[in-house]
C-alpha cells in the first residue's frame, strides 16, 4: 500500500510538472516561420537605395515576412520569371506586362511607386542631337524593354524611324553607357544617374524622356491573377505593398542613408551618381511612396503601345488596375508604423 501511494504521489507530481511545461511551451511559443516574398527588378542602378530599402531594413519582420529583391537584366525577362512563379511580384517599365495583358496573360497592376521616368539618350559630344543618330548603331536592352521604349520614342520624336538605325543588345545602364563612352556604339539609354560619370568622360545627355515624353511610368508593380485568387498569396501581398510604402518613404526622408545602400549595392565607385539620381528624383518628384493608380501614365503608354504596333487594341486599364491590395496595405502599414517621417 504504501509502494501504490508513492507510486500514486509520483504519476500526480509528473503530470503537474507535464502540465506546468505545456503551459510554458503555449505561453513562449516561437513564431512560426516568416513567409518569404520574391520580388523581380531590373538590375539596380542608382536609384537602388530607394528600390532596395524596404528589405534591406527587414521592415517584413513587423508583418511576418521576408521580402527578397531579385535582380533580372530587363524588363521582358522579370516579366516571364513572373509569369512562370518563379517571383511573387515583379517591379518595373508597363509596356512589357501591358504587352503581355494584350496576348492573353493573366497579370495585373496594383500602382506605380515611381510614376515619373527621367531616362536618358547618352552620346559622344560629337553628336549635337539625336537626329544625329541616323544611319549609326545604338545600343538596347531586350526588346520590349524600357530602354529600347525609351530609345524609339526619342528618335521618332527627332524625326529618326528605327529602320533608320541598328540596333544591338548591350547589358544593363551601366554596360550601355560604357558602351557609348568607348566609341563601341553611337548612343544608349540609361538612367540619369550616369549623367555627372558621362560628362566627366566626354560624352553628354542628347536627350531626356521625361521632357519628351512627360507622361512615361517609370516602375509600376504587377502580380498575377492566381496571386489575387489566393486568400493567403493576397495577405502577403497587402504586406509585401506595406513594407514596400514604409520603405520608399523612409528612404525619401533619409537621404545619407538611401545614398549608402546604394553604394553599398552598385558599389562605392558610382558614389557620384548615387547622390545625383537621389537629387535628380526629389527635385522631379518621381517618386510615389503611396503607390498610387496613376491612371493617366497608364493609358498614354497604352495609347503607344498601339502607336508602335506592339499591341492590336489597347488594354482595358480598368480590368489591369486592381487597387484593393495598395489600400489594404495602407492601412496596414498606418496601423503598424504611425509614426515615420513625414516625406512628400
Amino acid at each position: 500500500m504504501k509502494l501504490n501511494r508513492c507510486a500514486n504521489k509520483s504519476r500526480g507530481l509528473l503530470g503537474a510538472l507535464a502540465a506546468g511545461l505545456l503551459l510554458i511551451s503555449s505561453t513562449f511559443a516561437l513564431p512560426a516561420s516568416a513567409a518569404t516574398w520574391r520580388n523581380g527588378t531590373v538590375s539596380f542602378k542608382n536609384n537602388a537605395g530607394i528600390v532596395d530599402m524596404g528589405s534591406a531594413m527587414d521592415y517584413g519582420k513587423a508583418y511576418g515576412l521576408k521580402v527578397d529583391n531579385v535582380q533580372f537584366l530587363g524588363d521582358p525577362i522579370a516579366l516571364k520569371a513572373l509569369i512562370s512563379g518563379d517571383v511573387d511580384s515583379y517591379e518595373g517599365n508597363p509596356a512589357a506586362p501591358l504587352t503581355a495583358v494584350a496576348h492573353g496573360a493573366d497579370l495585373h497592376t496594383v500602382g506605380c511607386y515611381f510614376p515619373r521616368l527621367s531616362y536618358i539618350l547618352y552620346g559622344l559630344k560629337s553628336l549635337k542631337s539625336p537626329a544625329d543618330v541616323r544611319g549609326k548603331v545604338i545600343a538596347i536592352s531586350n526588346p520590349g524593354s524600357l530602354p529600347a521604349m525609351v530609345t524609339q520614342l526619342i528618335l521618332e520624336k527627332y524625326g529618326v524611324p528605327m529602320k533608320d538605325v541598328r540596333q544591338v543588345m548591350v547589358g544593363n545602364d551601366a554596360d550601355r553607357v560604357r558602351a557609348v563612352l568607348s566609341g563601341q556604339v553611337a548612343v544608349g539609354a540609361a538612367g540619369a544617374g550616369f549623367i555627372p560619370l558621362v560628362e566627366k568622360q566626354g560624352g553628354h545627355a542628347l536627350a531626356d524622356i521625361y521632357d519628351v515624353a512627360p507622361l512615361y511610368p517609370r516602375f509600376c508593380l504587377y502580380v498575377t491573377g492566381k496571386t489575387l485568387r489566393s486568400a493567403e498569396k493576397r495577405d502577403q501581398l497587402v504586406k509585401f505593398l506595406a513594407v514596400k510604402m514604409q520603405g520608399v518613404r523612409y528612404a525619401l526622408a533619409h537621404r545619407d542613408a538611401t545614398i549608402a545602400l546604394t553604394e553599398k549595392l552598385i558599389g562605392a565607385d558610382h558614389s557620384a551618381g548615387a547622390a545625383f539620381s537621389f537629387d535628380h528624383n526629389v527635385k522631379l518628384n518621381t517618386v510615389d511612396w503611396r503607390i498610387g493608380p496613376h491612371v493617366d501614365r497608364l493609358n498614354w503608354l497604352n495609347e503607344q503601345l498601339v502607336k508602335f504596333g506592339r499591341i492590336e487594341k489597347p488594354v482595358d486599364i480598368s480590368k489591369f488596375l486592381v487597387r484593393q491590395p495598395v489600400e489594404d496595405a495602407m492601412k496596414l502599414y498606418l496601423k503598424t508604423v504611425p509614426q515615420e517621417p513625414s516625406a512628400k
